[in-house]
């Protein structure tokens, strides 16, 4: 699972910039942890130079490995959870479909363009997945 990163920027990236890296593990750190037993944290290090070789950040992005097994069979992370309905969905099952709640307007191939927005003019709400 991708847990982070901490970023540094040192120069700017500009349009047309190619950027290449180098990456190396940095430490390997071994949790143990509720939720999935035995886990291990990776921290990778990585550069990012622009086509003049110019460093323009590097980073320390962190991942965690763990045993799924135990996370399934022996965390307890969603023991206590309960599914429960929202209003939205109570609706929904009244008749009224997830496009009614939203307002949602399907523009499929239309593209919006620079030109059909304004600065600071709210987007339209959409739902997750389209």
């Amino acid at each position: 699972m991708w847990s982070g990163a901490d970023w540094s920027w040192h120069k700017a990236v500009r349009r047309n910039d190619t950027i290449s890296t180098e990456a190396h593990l940095k430490d390997i750190i071994e949790h143990e942890t509720r939720f999935a037993g035995r886990a291990v944290q990776q921290i990778y290090h990585v550069k990012f130079f622009n086509q003049q070789g110019d460093l323009v950040a590097d980073a320390d992005s962190w991942c965690f490995r763990t045993e799924r097994d135990h996370a399934r069979e022996q965390g307890t992370k969603y023991k206590n959870v309960k599914a429960r309905e929202t209003a939205p969905l109570q609706r929904g099952r009244a008749g009224r479909g997830l496009q009614a709640l939203c307002d949602e307007r399907v523009r499929g191939s239309t593209a919006r363009t620079w030109q059909d927005v304004s600065e600071g003019e709210a987007l339209p709400t959409m739902l997750k997945g389209r």
